[in-house]
């Protein structure tokens, strides 16, 4: 989720590169092949080459990868503190159940943070307003849709029709979106030939045990 995003909103950052430190780097190659992401193991190289780091692993894992990182991490500190022009890495943890004092005490305290946070009822709410569909412009649960001067509730994509980018965009943008979808085909292909199920199980799967399984987790 956090790799498709980035890439979708590749365009709009200068010379976005994205590093992928992952046990099973071969699962990446449909996205190393089409988009150039560098998929290896090595969380130490992620951290001395990035920016902003997401940490998405299991609660009870992060001990082990803090570990492999806290050198990194007090070099990228102490050369941001001699030099003004650079900076330590921003840590985005998406750990569950996990606060930044902790995050903190298990890495270093001069670490900077932020945590993601799922609000499961909000989640829900948004796939009932969007019919359980993804829309063309985002809907916000928690407030009503723009309405016109008749009192009708007014479509977003109406509204936002002058806000169109232009064909070429568009296109290329469809093209983005095909090749996200080919990769994530080929991935869910991969990892159902290597577990003998198919990726149709995979996705069926994935979403109907995403929302029962997210109260227990947050």
């Amino acid at each position: 989720m956090i790799l498709t995003k980035l890439l979708e909103a590749q365009s709009s950052f200068n010379n976005l590169r994205i590093l992928v430190s992952t046990r099973q780097p071969h699962l990446l190659r449909p996205f190393t092949q089409e988009f150039g992401v560098t998929a290896e193991f090595n969380n130490e190289k992620v951290v001395l080459e990035s920016d902003i780091v997401f940490v998405s692993v299991l609660p009870g894992q992060a001990g082990e990868v803090f570990k492999e990182i806290k050198f990194a991490m007090s070099t990228r500190i102490a050369a941001a503190k001699k030099n003004s022009k650079q900076s330590a890495p921003l840590i985005v943890s998406c750990l569950a159940a996990t606060g930044i004092p902790k995050l903190k005490l298990m890495l270093l305290p001069e670490a900077c943070f932020i945590r993601t946070r799922l609000n499961v009822a909000l989640m829900r709410r948004y796939l009932q307003a969007t019919n359980n569909d993804v829309p063309k412009y985002a809907v916000h649960p928690t407030k009503p849709q723009p309405q016109n001067s008749l009192g009708e509730q007014t479509d977003l994509g109406t509204m936002s029709e002058d806000k169109e980018t232009s064909q070429a965009q568009n296109n290329a943008k469809q093209m983005l979106e095909e090749k996200l979808r080919k990769c994530l085909s080929t991935k869910a292909i991969k990892i159902g030939k290597e577990h003998g199920v198919t990726a149709e199980f995979i996705i069926q799967q994935t979403s109907e045990q995403f929302f029962a399984s997210m109260d227990d987790v947050f």
